[in-house]
């Protein structure tokens, strides 16, 4: 049985079948063309699955909508564990919620989509912003998928998806300043998305051709972008931290990023990881 994001990307996956085994360019139309199809369909699977809802009553047979609603799951799975989920944003881990076992999942929707009525949601989004943030995630797991198939298929070494952590990904790129540098993992490349790279940069850099900056000199998925003020991705994890905290310390005290007439307290090197 296949995962339902599987199941649902499925006939684009199969559209581009012929085009995975002709040249890159085909390659790079194909994610285009997917990509857009996906935007003007709105469509966005949702990578993670509820755990199931336990209840000694057997369940009637023709509920209604209600009471099928009042049933949702409380709790998601992770490996290691169950988490609950929370509508609400608060620190945990100090004196007023010492009890915490988990930290739990924040979500303002329901299983089925609809919204919380209680949730805390601290900066309202237009429609705009909210039609670019998905489509943005939409477009990330469309290219998540072929370019996935592509590398199990043999046409480059290295690829990693980011299934699961779009909106974290994107949200996070979305309200960063433009002049933010980041320095991400290799799971983080919907930042670049967001901040528009293209189709056929990604490509040209799985690829390792001539078009891509690093002519080959880097793993693919290891993307960098000096325009978007994106580091080249370093590939042990966690050595994020002390790069972007010594880059935030240099723009600090930097007469050059003074000069852009921005207070260098302000100025922030930013870590996505």
């Amino acid at each position: 049985m296949l995962r339902p994001s599987v199941q649902l990307m499925w006939p684009l996956t199969m559209q581009c079948n012929k085009a995975l085994s002709a040249p890159s360019l085909s390659f790079i139309r194909t994610i285009v063309e997917l990509a857009s199809s996906c935007q003007h369909q709105g469509r966005l699977v949702r990578q993670f699955h509820h755990s199931p809802v336990t209840s000694n009553q057997p369940h009637a047979t023709e509920a209604s909508e209600s009471s099928t609603a009042a049933r949702q799951p409380e709790t998601m799975d992770f490996p290691g564990g169950t988490v609950p989920f929370t509508s609400s944003l608060e620190f945990i881990g100090s004196h007023l919620t010492p009890s915490s076992p988990r930290i739990p999942c924040y979500r303002t929707l329901d299983g089925t989509g609809k919204h919380l009525p209680d949730a805390a949601v601290p900066h309202d989004l237009d429609q705009q912003m909210a039609t670019d943030l998905y489509t943005a995630m939409a477009k990330l797991q469309v290219m998540d998928t072929i370019c996935y198939d592509a590398q199990r298929q043999g046409r480059y070494s290295f690829y990693m998806t980011c299934a699961g952590e779009e909106a974290t990904v994107v949200g996070s790129a979305a309200g960063l300043d433009p002049r933010d540098m980041v320095f991400s993992q290799y799971r983080e490349h919907g930042v670049l998305l967001w901040r528009g790279y293209s189709f056929d940069e990604f490509a040209n850099q799985l690829y390792g051709n001539k078009l891509e900056p690093g002519q080959g000199r880097q793993m693919p998925i290891h993307y960098g972008s000096k325009e978007l003020n994106y580091q080249t991705v370093s590939s042990p994890l966690a050595t994020q931290l002390p790069h972007a905290a010594g880059a935030a310390y240099a723009m600090k005290v930097s007469k050059a990023y003074s000069a852009l007439g921005v207070r260098s307290s302000v100025l922030t090197a930013a870590v996505v990881c």
